[in-house]
């Protein structure tokens, strides 16, 4: 008798956890299906045995049982792959048994979730339509399988796999659609992805209790979420007196400027604490500061409260939605007084999202033709996802998803362009000896899309996928792309390899230390762009060459028209000479432009370091 090979798919995916309005939204999206995917795993090998069949799974990598379990460090992905000793209704009963387990967790998040929502109010019965809710939620996943069996002969294992991923693309297609029975004329949609319909009733939206009772729904009053919108923003219930398990991009932005002020803080004795008490004694004087948002981890100066209150426009709004208006005034006085204090000025706003893939994995995938292989590959992949998210907590940031070759995250502008380049480095010698059949070696490629923090999150996400989308089509694979996307500015781009090119890192740490040097001027960047656009307007028959003689020397007159402080004037002038080698451009035809554009990315990069207290290194 032959195994069978086992192969599930869970959706929807992307365009899941792509529905967010909020950074709790975008994250729960991601940790629910990984939470499936975990309780999938878990039933398969439960049907087959229990922890003494681990051994049965490929996709998600496992070594013991209790990685599975809810709420461990594993992560899933929404496809699973197993090896069923056995026949055909084995394979199925161990599928049926993954969909079981699948569903009760579901469940289980779905009630806890729920049982959030509302919460003191005492017409939740009639605000909160809960059975459509619940029946919307039961609807989300689809659970797809198929099984193949290892047919006697060669490469009998990678066989059934390529048979496996076919008859899967046939059963996606011959998907039938009903109508949904919670489905209802005139109720608005979902804010979130405009699918399914509200069921928060109108209601709620018209009572003169206003933005406090709804805060207890998680939205605002021009928010309408469905039961799905609800179990993201709802999901995991408070811990340790957090009501969000994600920071908000607010929060991130401000993390250099909150970072800075607690080294000054150590410094600078109790200044600072005394400041910071009488902005937040106002905030708790004009009853705000118990309504306010707070952060997933406790900060020694800062507590919980979320960074959005260090940014005036984040902390007006807080306050009118909470019907303050009359108290901005005075909250935003005590507000400055702390600024005028911390001597950094307001936080930088902008942070980075970063998106990472692996190249080349479907070849490397591919190359192994046997289970042990692939076995060995996938716990190689969980290893790394499991180092990811060390590194990203090491960087200040906040890990959304690792899991396999992908790594998305949510990253302070300080530490993004390292946290990218030791991700790249975890995941080499994670994968350390793995090819593909051509015999190249799986890489990472990472975009990075540095956005405003008010920026709409479905933006931004679009941006880092444009920056990865750079790093391997237009650096071709094993690259970094960095994407700065200004208010009201066009987005500005900058791309290149990790060990070809290994000095797009270090020339934009060299560029930002300039910066903070005061070596180059601060509007370096923007005047190399003008400048390089004067080969944009060269006739062919003209002479290119003497142009762009032109165009080096005017370039290096703008560079060299500020000095260098803080005693580094021989620094200074050294890193300015390699400048000038970037200038003469080896095989760029634009050199003026790739530096200009270099110098507004680093420019930013400066200021966020700056903030957070970075020494300058030489």
């Amino acid at each position: 008798m032959s195994d069978q090979l086992l192969l599930v798919t869970i959706g929807p995916v992307q365009d899941f956890i792509a529905a967010a309005r909020r950074c709790q939204d975008f994250w729960y999206g991601s940790w629910l299906l990984s939470e499936l995917g975990k309780a999938a795993a878990a039933g398969i090998v439960d049907a087959l045995g229990g922890a003494a069949a681990i051994d049965c799974l490929i996709f998600p990598g496992a070594l013991a049982r209790k990685s599975l379990e809810p709420g461990s460090d594993n992560a899933a992905a929404n496809r699973l792959l197993a090896r069923i000793p056995g026949d055909g209704a084995r394979a199925r009963a161990a599928a049926e048994a993954g969909q079981r387990a699948l569903q009760e967790r579901l469940q289980e998040l779905r009630q806890a979730a729920f049982a959030q929502v509302g919460r003191g109010d005492p017409e939740r019965v009639r605000h909160f339509h809960e059975q459509v809710a619940e029946a919307q939620v039961d609807a989300l996943i689809e659970y797809c399988w198929v099984s193949v069996p290892e047919r006697p002969g060669d490469d009998r294992y990678a066989r059934a796999r390529t048979e496996a991923e076919r008859l899967m693309a046939a059963r996606k297609n011959t998907k039938l659609w009903s109508q949904p029975a919670w489905a209802k004329a005139g109720v608005p949609k979902s804010s979130l992805d405009g699918v399914r319909e509200s069921v928060l009733d109108e209601s709620l939206f018209d009572t003169p209790r206003g933005e406090r009772l709804r805060r207890s729904y998680g939205v605002h009053g021009s928010e309408r979420l469905c039961g799905v919108g609800l179990l993201k923003r709802h999901g995991v219930p408070a811990e340790d007196g957090a009501r969000q398990r994600f920071p908000s991009t607010s929060h991130v932005a401000a993390l250099p400027f909150m970072i800075g002020v607690e080294r000054d803080e150590q410094q600078r004795g109790g200044e600072l604490a005394a400041e910071w008490a009488r902005f937040t004694a106002a905030l708790a004087d004009c009853g705000a500061l118990a309504d306010l948002p707070e952060s997933t981890r406790r900060r020694s100066f800062f507590g919980r409260i979320d960074g959005a209150v260090l940014f005036p426009m984040r902390l007006q709004e807080e306050l009118e939605e909470l019907g303050l208006q009359t108290a901005y005034e005075q909250v935003h006085g005590a507000y400055r007084r702390f600024l005028r204090c911390a001597r950094r000025g307001e936080p930088v706003p902008y942070y980075a999202i970063l998106l990472g893939d692996g190249d080349k994995m479907g070849a490397v995938i591919d190359a192994q033709r046997t289970f042990a292989s692939h076995r060995e590959l996938s716990l190689a992949l969980d290893g790394f996802a499991r180092q990811a998210e060390a590194v990203v907590e090491q960087c200040h940031g906040g890990l959304i998803y690792s899991g396999g070759d992908d790594v998305l995250a949510l990253v302070p502008l300080h530490t993004a362009v390292a946290c990218a380049a030791r991700l790249a480095e975890t995941f080499r010698e994670a994968l350390d000896g793995w090819q593909a059949e051509d015999g190249d070696a799986p890489t990472l490629s990472v975009g990075l899309a540095v956005a405003h923090h008010l920026m709409p999150l479905d933006e931004a996400l679009a941006l880092a996928r444009r920056a990865e989308r750079t790093a391997k089509d237009d650096a071709g694979r094993n690259a970094l792309a960095v994407i700065v996307k200004k208010r009201g500015g066009a987005a500005v781009s900058v791309h290149g390899k990790w060990e070809v090119d290994a000095g797009l890192v270090a020339r934009l740490e060299m560029l930002a230390t300039l910066h903070r040097l005061e070596a180059v001027p601060d509007r370096a960047g923007y005047e190399l762009a003008g400048l390089a656009r004067l080969l944009e307007h060269v006739e062919p028959g003209e002479d290119r060459k003497a142009m762009r003689a032109i165009q080096i020397s005017e370039a290096k007159r703008i560079l060299g028209r500020k000095r260098a402080c803080h005693g580094r004037e021989a620094l200074a002038k050294e890193t300015l000479e390699e400048l000038g080698k970037m200038l003469r451009g080896d095989g760029q035809d634009n050199p003026a432009e790739a530096l200009g554009r270099e110098l507004y990315v680093a420019a930013l990069l400066a200021r966020a370091a700056e903030q957070a207290g970075e020494e300058v290194t030489s």
